[in-house]
């Protein structure tokens, strides 16, 4: 059965924009549908339900060598509860019903059968998968088309049976902790010639964009030598690192996201060439003190305000915003203090002609009786 006169290639438009609940029906309608509707639905899984759901997708995979249609899979956190997990403070979840090594060896056995796989998310467990299952390291390196990786629970050691995985495009790696913890432990360190720094380094000059949280990073990037030519965008969420080695490292870097700032408050007004190229920062508050170094570039900004900074913070917020005016190129702007005052922003919207997303959180009473905001949207929208 088929699509009426519809030729392969526009059977295949029609396939790739339909939802899944008519994929799904599609499927069981003939075997030529059904395998035009499986294959699309294999290229984007996800599983969140328990360990059982992750057998069973393995199963199904295998048994029908369907493998090759997989271009990203992610393993969610609830993929490895047989039981809904209890959610703990900060929305952390209970350890004592994961199963992670029977998760390892399923997804072990899925990997083997993908060749064409470009994306994988594990979102927990990581360590305790790949020293469970030697399997899966060796499935995750021989899966050649891989570009885009996300572990999270790693330790200094945990990436050993990565050593030879190379040309990845995006890395983004979490350091283990003990997830009902309210509150990170030290900081994880990154020495040369640790398993994590081979994975990191051995895509150098194919990285495109690169995450790290819970590391500290400064023995990392110290060789003069390492250089990611390639990295446009870098995030370091609770991470510490020495801006002097950032610059060098990251020569092309556009695009970065820092909570907290990682680099000392020495250091933050040095290095200017690294400030002035930026297209887009997100970060806390602290960066204020250093945003005239870069505000004339920028075409996102995302400020949160930083509660643990001494001085006063609403009045250097002032002094930034003010100066967005001057930001010919801003498109977007984000804001999560407590000060945005009226006047600033009716200035911002006024002079940033290209502003195009404003998100505001902590609104100040003086916002919401004037409506000051919706006022200038209204004006702007007029005049284009």
């Amino acid at each position: 059965m088929a699509l009426g006169p519809l030729d392969f290639d526009t059977q295949s438009i029609v396939f790739s924009l339909a939802d899944t609940p008519t994929l799904l029906t599609l499927s069981r309608t003939s075997k030529s549908l059904g395998a035009q509707a499986r294959a699309v639905l294999l290229r984007d899984v996800s599983l969140s339900q328990d360990p059982a759901q992750v057998i069973n997708f393995q199963h199904f995979v295998v048994e029908n060598k369907l493998g090759h249609h997989i271009r990203r899979l992610f393993i969610r956190r609830g993929a490895f509860h047989s039981n809904p997990p209890f959610l703990g403070p900060r929305g952390y979840t209970d350890n004592d019903s994961a199963e992670p090594e029977v998760v390892a060896g399923a997804v072990a056995e899925v990997l083997a059968e993908t060749p064409h796989l470009r994306v994988l998310c594990v979102d927990k467990f990581a360590q305790e998968m790949l020293a469970m299952e030697p399997r899966l390291g060796k499935a995750l390196t021989s899966c050649n088309h891989l570009t885009d990786l996300t572990l999270r629970d790693v330790g200094a050691d945990a990436l050993n049976s990565l050593s030879e995985l190379r040309g990845l495009r995006q890395l983004a790696l979490v350091a283990y902790r003990a997830l009902d913890d309210l509150i990170w432990p030290d900081y994880f360190h990154i020495p040369q010639g640790s398993s994590i720094s081979t994975v990191i380094l051995n895509s150098s000059s194919t990285l495109e964009s690169l995450s790290l949280t819970g590391f500290r990073l400064h023995s990392l990037f110290s060789d003069s030598t390492i250089s990611f030519p390639k990295v446009h965008s870098i995030s370091y969420l609770e991470c510490e690192a020495t801006l002097e080695h950032q610059e060098r490292a990251f020569p092309a870097v556009r695009n970065v996201h820092f909570d907290p700032m990682p680099f000392s408050e020495a250091t933050l007004s040095s290095f200017a060439p690294f400030w002035f190229h930026l297209e887009s920062i997100q970060a806390s508050s602290s960066f204020i003190r250093i945003f005239q170094k870069c505000h004339g570039t920028l075409r996102r900004v995302g400020l949160t305000e930083d509660h643990l900074l001494p001085g006063p913070q609403s009045s250097d917020a002032r002094l930034m915003l003010s100066q967005l005016g001057s930001t010919n190129h801003l498109v977007s702007l984000s804001l999560t203090i407590q000060d945005p005052t009226a006047v600033v922003l009716e200035s911002i919207l006024k002079e940033a002609l290209h502003l195009a997303f404003l998100d505001l959180v902590l609104i100040p009473r003086e916002l919401a009786e004037t409506n000051i905001v919706r006022e200038m949207l209204v004006r702007r929208a007029t005049k284009l």
